[in-house]
């Protein structure tokens, strides 16, 4: 008998070990384009963000205080660095857009869901073959790199169309919305525009035409379909000028 109450104890143990097992649910937010939400982040443990029925194409944030990758499914997996809050900016796979207002916190890691609510951005398919060919060739962060680069050269990115200056207006993925708030001593217009596939490139010219210097910073310019941004010059004097080079989503 002795033996048997030795094997009993044995197979309850793992029992009794489950029975305290605590499972922490994902935070789940509900989130529109040009949105911002306000979460609690980690600086101690690996976070992991995602959005329902998409996939997270890119994080913008501050390069000291994220180390991010994301992995096949379209989730971030982010290490915070520092205490003070930060913004970042999210795109979407779909063409979703968001902002995240930050808070880092000394606890564990913590699994975000986000619920869009705003409907799939349906991209013009109708371009180049060549150009969707080269969108595709590459990871999609490699990509935006690549489309910098060669307009930055003044070169037209593979399959892609320069469009005329006097044709700018009747693309919607070269128009130029007002995303620069209380800077009215910074001038800008579009200069140069390149259309491919499901993307774009639109090279703006900014002038300060302010009495002082002033710092352009690329989150100013992360509005509506931007995917990601490169500034000729950050610091300009008075009535200095520079090139913004942005890759929007062609819709």
């Amino acid at each position: 008998m002795k033996a048997l109450f030795i094997i009993m104890g044995l197979m309850l143990s793992p029992l009794a070990l489950a029975d305290n097992t605590t499972t922490i649910k994902p935070v789940s937010i509900t989130i529109a384009n040009d949105n911002q939400a306000k979460i609690i982040l980690s600086n101690q443990d690996i976070n992991r963000l995602f959005v329902m029925k998409d996939k997270i194409s890119s994080l913008n944030a501050p390069n000291n205080r994220v180390i991010a990758h994301n992995d096949q499914f379209g989730s971030i997996f982010m290490n915070v660095i520092g205490k003070e809050p930060f913004t970042a900016f999210i795109t979407t796979q779909k063409g979703r857009h968001f902002s995240l207002f930050v808070l880092p916190k000394s606890e564990p890691g913590v699994t975000v869901r986000f619920l869009p609510k705003t409907k799939i951005i349906r991209y013009y398919r109708h371009h180049t073959v060549a150009a969707r060919r080269f969108e595709q060739s590459s990871a999609y962060e490699k990509t935006l790199v690549n489309l910098l680069r060669d307009v930055m050269l003044s070169q037209s990115p593979p399959g892609y169309t320069a469009i005329s200056p006097s044709a700018f207006n009747q693309v919607s993925a070269l128009q130029l919305p007002k995303y620069i708030e209380g800077r009215k001593f910074l001038k800008e217009r579009v200069r140069a525009g390149y259309l491919g596939g499901e993307l774009a490139v639109r090279v703006v010219r900014v002038t300060n035409s302010g009495k002082q210097a002033t710092t352009l910073v690329a989150s100013e310019f992360y509005m509506s379909n931007v995917r990601a941004v490169a500034i000729g010059k950050e610091t300009l004097r008075p009535h200095e000028s520079t090139n913004i080079y942005e890759v929007t989503s062609n819709a």
